[in-house]
């Protein structure tokens, strides 16, 4: 096995490792939290964070930017450039944490931007001291883009992702024990810049001492920052997108329902945002093999070879996606309940809408990576900011009626139109990729889902789930009836070779 293929495949597994701590740790730590402070604190938390996710913005997409001129440089052969590419980006992302903090003084300044206009005087006053401590964990974060960008670029995923492992396993504890010492919602803050500042300086030292990452005191020529400019902001305006889709709900829900309903909703988004982080966590490491075929001149057929990647990919990713969002459906209602009780059951439903409108495009998600690998981001950016401004007056009249369910069936709406529909025909008609054959490949696998479902809702009925055991073993079940029905009847020879692959690897381990 290559170094490229041992990082990526061990990148991966880690990767898979962090999510399922992270999503644990999520389930035991949520309702300790709830209990500790509260439905109300816990809401205003989640809106506090879903205001800062929106200065995540001010890095204008420039992540994506550098893998592509590293490997432009790369392949030039051109070590000064490249001392010169991290030294300007370094310059960049700390500019934009400056320009965040200043962002987070305003609204400190004026609270009621993201508030009701008669809010109590008491969580005003929480909010302001919430968005002064998160202004340091957003600094903190601008600051290392550039060193995860260079360990992406280099390929080291291993360290990468087990630096997500440590962030994953100690950001729950230092939340529970700062939380317990009587910090209350500003603890979970503070937990989080602590771990961020600890992966900053591991960062720091491993790309600096180990892979030998260098700046230099000149600055990319003025010729050079504009290529950099045009190609980063089509991915800036695409976050944009991003974030009105997926934070705007909490917001809208703030100002014309509940926090109550912001708590709900908020849950709900963290099971959408962990499915669709099983389809980045493999897209991911992929960006750098896509920049290959792009940038090779050996790879005559590039654009064959980026549709198989395609497949390949896809295959894995509905696999994967289609087990989780089938085993949500038959027992993510029960899991709830357990869980959080029954004033939290609306979180299910609301959680079957966003994770059903997002489950085709999460599919396809390696298809993004290539459109911006291409430079031909342009149009789907466009697109998608119509797309999420409509998602605005969309979801207010359905909030109205239906609470977080409501804010669920605009973005659900939205999602559709432009992320199966609109995209598909842009990689058809603008990338000049056989969708069809790419789409015929990958949802051969529908079928069998479609089995699989019919087949937990009859082993379900001969249950009653009311503990955390029964669903456990019911769960167990599932998964043995799926890898047997997928094994025999979906895999093909080389999916069959991987997956026997990887029991090889867990038994020498």
């Amino acid at each position: 096995m290559s170094d490229s293929n041992k990082e990526i495949k061990i990148g991966i597994l880690i990767s898979y490792i962090t999510m399922i701590i992270g999503i644990i740790s999520q389930f035991i730590v949520t309702p300790i939290l709830l209990r500790i402070i509260g439905n109300n604190e816990y809401g205003l938390y989640t809106l506090v964070l879903s205001v800062v996710n929106y200065l995540n913005l001010f890095n204008f997409g420039l992540g994506n930017a550098y893998i592509r001129f590293y490997y432009k440089l790369l392949k030039k052969d051109d070590k000064s450039k490249i001392y010169s590419l991290n030294s300007t980006f370094f310059l960049i992302f700390f500019i934009g944490g400056i320009l965040t903090t200043f962002v987070c003084l305003f609204i400190f300044f004026n609270p009621e931007i993201i508030l009701k206009a008669k809010s109590d005087i008491q969580i005003i006053i929480k909010v302001k001291k919430l968005i002064l401590i998160m202004s340091i964990l957003v600094f903190t974060t601008f600051l290392n883009i550039v060193f995860n960008c260079y360990l992406t670029a280099k390929e080291k995923f291993i360290y990468q992702n087990g630096l997500s492992l440590v962030r994953a396993i100690l950001t729950p504890i230092l939340t529970i024990v700062i939380v317990i010492a009587g910090y209350g919602i500003n603890g979970i803050a503070i937990s989080n810049i602590i771990v961020a500042i600890i992966i900053l300086v591991f960062s720091v030292y491993y790309c600096i001492k180990k892979i030998n990452m260098k700046f230099s005191i000149k600055f990319l020529k003025l010729k050079v920052l504009k290529e950099i400019g045009a190609f980063s902001s089509f991915i800036f305006l695409q976050m944009i997108m991003d974030q009105i889709l997926w934070n705007i709900d909490l917001l809208l829900l703030s100002k014309y329902s509940t926090l109550e309903e912001v708590a709900r909703y908020s849950i709900a988004g963290q099971f959408n945002a962990y499915y669709m982080l099983i389809a980045s966590n493999i897209s991911k490491v992929f960006i750098t093999k896509i920049n290959k075929i792009i940038f090779s001149s050996e790879i005559k057929e590039k654009n064959i070879e980026l549709e198989k990647l395609m497949v390949r990919i896809g295959r894995s990713q509905i696999y994967v996606l289609g087990f989780v969002f089938i085993s949500f459906i038959l027992l993510g209602r029960q899991f709830i309940f357990i869980w959080l009780g029954k004033n939290y059951i609306e979180t299910y439903y609301i959680s079957i809408t966003l994770m059903g409108a997002v489950t085709l495009p999460a599919v396809q998600v390696i298809g993004q990576e290539v459109e911006r690998a291409k430079n031909k981001q342009k149009f789907m950016c466009f697109i998608g900011i119509i797309l999420a401004i409509a998602n605005i007056f969309i979801s207010i009249p359905l909030i109205k009626i239906y609470g977080g369910i409501g804010a669920a069936i605009g973005t659900a709406i939205v999602f559709i139109i432009g992320f199966i529909i609109i995209r598909n025909l842009f990689y058809k008609y603008s990338l000049n990729l056989n969708v069809l054959k790419i789409l015929k490949d990958i949802y051969k696998v529908i079928p069998i889902l479609i089995i699989f479902y019919l087949l937990g809702d009859i082993i379900l009925k001969f249950f009653v789930i009311n503990s955390v055991i029964k669903l456990m073993i019911i769960g167990i079940l599932l998964t043995i009836i799926y890898l047997i029905i997928i094994w025999f009847f979906s895999f093909n020879k080389e999916e069959k070779q991987i997956f026997g692959n990887m029991l090889k690897y867990f038994r020498r381990r």
